[in-house]
């Protein structure tokens, strides 16, 4: 499939929120009992004020500027997260808006598998690039994951982050860049590991949960890595041979940033450490769906050159595994 990432912009929040404050935040009790040295990460960005789109503005104007185009230069936009911004209308819809689109008609539509939710929107524009209904789309990623911290809970309170990422891609016809090959493969025996309860049509104001922490996130990390590490070795295995490479023909790869002990362990297991694996997780925090693409734009704006082979693979709520393999 023909694309080319034409452009990548980031928005963090001004906000950062360090190990140590985010130890204060959390329970006494729960610090005295746990070692947190696994779940560290030295600062991640908070937003106090700035509400999804927003921050998906910010990124979406960036990456325009590095592109060099404007905001009606695209033909569609694909909006992903895993939490909207209010339910209806979608989170697409109010990014629109605020990029100044209200009477441009042109399409807009959110996406959410959680975690790894880019994966998701590059695989649908993908497909909209190579049947020609589209030459050129927006994919942004917004998260304000700090609005469903539990601090009882350290995994989550001392990891989950903000910030948000717009990737721009469009058709080419040289064959260049191009995506290699995509693919996703969801478990959901494991639907239990990562959930907020609460705040959809099952539990609300009118019906509500009987406990206030069902509205906040909840991960079983260590049931996560069990189920991620069962399974993410040959769909790995898969997805380089369906791309028709091996992993020494890979020059970066690009994963969520889940955690700093997943992040650590994934390297080892793919022996592939080094600057080449692209790690940001101890100075940005688990950002959700953002995650993957701030990672992305980092490795674009430091690392890649045009012609290298990038791996991008992720694990989301659900529990989801994707990954696509671009020559960038």
């Amino acid at each position: 499939m023909n694309l080319k990432i034409i452009g990548s912009g980031i928005y963090l929040p001004k906000t950062s929120l360090t190990a140590r404050q985010a130890h204060q935040r959390s329970s006494k009790a729960l610090q005295k009992e746990v070692s947190l040295k696994h779940f560290d990460v030295e600062h991640r960005y908070i937003s106090e004020d700035e509400s999804v789109s927003e921050m998906a503005a910010k990124a979406f104007n960036a990456a325009l500027k590095s592109a060099r185009l404007k905001a009606t230069d695209l033909d569609l936009i694909i909006y992903g997260g895993s939490m909207p911004e209010q339910p209806i209308p979608s989170t697409s819809v109010l990014l629109h808006k605020k990029m100044g689109l209200g009477e441009s008609g042109i399409p807009c539509f959110d996406v959410n598998s959680t975690c790894t939710s880019f994966l998701t929107a590059l695989d649908v524009a993908a497909s909209f690039l190579k049947s020609g209904r589209y030459r050129r789309i927006a994919l942004v990623n917004s998260e304000v994951g700090s609005k469903g911290i539990n601090w009882k809970e350290l995994e989550v309170a001392n990891l989950i982050a903000d910030g948000a990422a717009a990737i721009l891609v469009e058709s080419v016809t040289d064959g260049a860049s191009r995506v290699l090959t995509s693919l996703s493969k969801t478990f959901s025996h494991g639907a239990d590991l990562c959930e907020i309860r609460a705040g959809g049509s099952r539990f609300n104001v009118v019906t509500p949960p009987e406990h206030e922490d069902d509205y906040l996130f909840r991960m079983e990390g260590r049931g996560v890595y069990r189920l991620a590490s069962k399974y993410l070795p040959s769909f790995i295995e898969e997805l380089l041979k369906e791309s028709q490479l091996e992993l020494s023909d890979i020059d970066w790869i690009v994963p969520h940033q889940a955690s700093p002990i997943a992040m650590m362990q994934l390297a080892r297991k793919l022996n592939f450490e080094g600057e080449r694996f692209i790690n940001i997780i101890q100075t940005h925090g688990n950002q959700v769906s953002s995650s993957l693409p701030i990672a992305l734009d980092h490795c674009l704006n430091e690392k890649a050159k045009r012609g290298d082979h990038i791996l991008l693979i992720g694990t989301g709520a659900g529990i989801t595994l994707s990954g696509a393999v671009l020559v960038y």
